[in-house]
């Protein structure tokens, strides 16, 4: 009986790891559903999609989907991002980023930006996490830092300081952006 019930606790327990982990991962259909939303939001990405990243599934592969739950609703919330191999969307490391929450039967955007990476803040405003994204400047190791504050409907831009990246870590300096 010890036996069984210690098999069965493992295989809860791996059961457990494995859905929380699915859990953060979106789905085909969850990534299919968003790119076409990302296309009808954004002109730009809809040209790239067939012009330069060779066509829709080219452009799912190059896709990437962080889910995220940013108002603590319990629902999840999308951070997505699209990267090119050949640069023509990512300049300098500054690809095209948005959040996304579930919406109905669709997706509505909650920011579109740009960056080397989005990132949730410990801060929160009007119940959402805020957002804040890196983008490096022609300089090395030199960044604009954006912060993203929850305006009730969206993000907006509430901050932008010069940040500085020491192979480590990001400072952000007290100079705001120019």
């Amino acid at each position: 009986m010890t036996k069984f019930f210690l098999g069965s606790l493992i295989v809860l327990c791996c059961l457990t790891s494995v859905l929380s982990q699915s859990r953060k991962q979106a789905t085909v259909k969850e990534k299919r559903a968003l790119l076409l939303q990302m296309a009808r939001d954004t002109t730009q990405l809809n040209d790239m999609i067939y012009h330069s990243l060779g066509g829709f599934k080219s452009a799912l592969k190059a896709m990437r989907v962080k889910k995220t739950d940013l108002n603590g609703d319990g629902q999840p919330d999308y951070l997505t991002e699209v990267r090119d191999e050949d640069g023509v969307m990512c300049t300098r490391g500054n690809c095209p980023r948005w959040a996304y929450r579930k919406s109905g039967n669709g997706y509505k955007k909650l920011l579109e930006t740009s960056g080397t990476e989005l990132l949730l803040e410990k801060t929160s405003t009007n119940g959402y996490r805020d957002l804040q994204s890196y983008e490096a400047r022609d300089i090395p190791n030199e960044y604009f830092v954006y912060v993203y504050k929850y305006d009730g409907n969206q993000y907006q831009n509430a901050q932008c300081h010069e940040g500085k990246y020491d192979g480590k870590r990001m400072k952000v300096l007290p100079k705001t952006c120019e």
